[in-house]
């Protein structure tokens, strides 16, 4: 059987519930259907809508033996050969010992044992010592019913209110928030081409060394203590932090929000930033050793897009990222090494102190002339000095791996 047809041959039986065992019966296909019901029948019926109200449960929905949900068919047969009726709990809406005994009692296996409805009326009245009609007591219980209906609403609604707004936090910590939004609204996000932004690219000097004599805690607690001060950082500037891996931190301006040419002044005041930052970060299980790293940006075109369903991430590609991963590769400690592009722009500010590395040989890239940023006009931290003399003794820092 197809499974929609499956679905809905389940609704069906699930629909019998509320049937008089008598009233079920078997077609020659072995389906189970409602032949002839006779007064006692409804009696039976009246009980389960009865109990419908005064729990709020659907019938046999607190069954222990059968899933009243997932096994409507075996659950019918238990109701028409071994007598199984549904839980009343002890707590019900009226709470009242008698309601439970007449609910009961419409529910008896043999049908002329079960109360008529002139019976039912005098046992209501019974259970009501203020001899109020069965329609006031069924009315009392729908509208208590209702009102605890309406309170479940609303605390179900705060609770998915508060669901949707952390899936929202979440989504906005992974992406950009004007990506994060159209992906909350069901919106395609299509790749986007920026043709100019400049990218930032860090790393720890001799990290592998670091980490082959720390332990893995020891080694997170460091990146927490790092990245989280970076964050602070970035927080003041006009940059978005696209990922960090090992011990590299990834960022860029420029995108998702176009800001012309402000992209690389934006950069370059960060990158002076984070640099003084490191000079205040501890490495706790190591405090004689001085925390380093090495930066690069570079400025160019990318293509940024969303990769991936389960876990989406905002991804930038292009032959610039690679250019600023070997600005930030070639570097050296305590430095922030930019390319030509990005110098022709700040450049143009008239503020920043940049100084000529020189050209020389740049894996993948070929031979290209960079520059050392090494500070900003009116900066009020301080910075390493720069002497170009000790080039090949901060190369020796560096681990073989970063030497690649």
């Amino acid at each position: 059987m197809p499974e929609n047809d499956m679905s809905d041959f389940a609704e069906y039986l699930r629909c019998l519930y509320w049937t008089a065992p008598e009233a079920l019966a078997r077609d020659q296909n072995n389906m189970y259907i409602i032949c002839q019901p006779e007064k006692p029948s409804d009696v039976y019926s009246y009980g389960m809508i009865a109990f419908e109200v005064l729990t709020e449960l659907m019938p046999f929905e607190n069954t222990v033996e059968l899933d009243a949900i997932s096994q409507p068919f075996y659950l019918l047969a238990a109701v028409k050969m071994n007598n199984l009726r549904p839980i009343i709990p002890k707590k019900t809406l009226l709470n009242s010992v008698h309601l439970s005994n007449v609910i009961r009692a419409t529910w008896k296996k043999e049908p002329p044992l079960r109360p008529s409805f002139a019976d039912i009326q005098k046992l209501m009245r019974v259970a009501n010592p203020k001899h109020r009609s069965i329609i006031d007591s069924m009315m009392q219980a729908i509208e208590l019913y209702a009102q605890r209906l309406e309170e479940k609403v609303a605390e179900r609604t705060k609770e998915l209110e508060k669901l949707t707004d952390n899936m929202e936090s979440l989504l906005h910590s992974m992406l950009p928030p004007s990506i994060a939004d159209k992906l909350a609204k069901g919106l395609t996000v299509e790749p986007e081409f920026y043709d100019s932004s400049t990218i930032f690219f860090s790393d720890i000097v001799d990290f592998t060394s670091l980490s082959a004599a720390s332990s893995p805690i020891d080694i997170v607690t460091l990146l927490n203590d790092l990245y989280s001060a970076f964050d602070g950082v970035i927080q003041r500037f006009d940059v978005y932090k696209v990922e960090t891996i090992g011990d590299s931190y990834m960022c860029i301006s420029g995108l998702p929000n176009r800001n012309g040419s402000e992209h690389a002044n934006q950069i370059a005041s960060m990158s002076l930033d984070m640099l003084f930052t490191v000079t205040t970060i501890p490495i706790r299980h190591m405090p004689e050793r001085k925390l380093q790293i090495r930066i690069g940006a570079h400025t160019g075109a990318v293509v940024a897009g969303v990769v991936g369903i389960t876990m989406p991430r905002y991804c930038l590609f292009g032959d610039s990222v690679n250019t600023a991963s070997r600005m930030e590769s070639s570097s050296l400690p305590m430095r922030i090494q930019i390319s030509e592009a990005t110098r022709l722009l700040l450049e143009f500010l008239n503020i920043y102190i940049i100084v000529t590395r020189g050209a020389f040989t740049i894996k993948g890239k070929g031979i290209m002339k960079t520059y050392w940023l090494v500070g900003k006009q009116g900066y009020a931290n301080p910075l390493p000095t720069l002497d170009p003399t000790q080039d090949e003794q901060l190369a020796l820092l560096l681990d073989e791996a970063q030497l690649k």
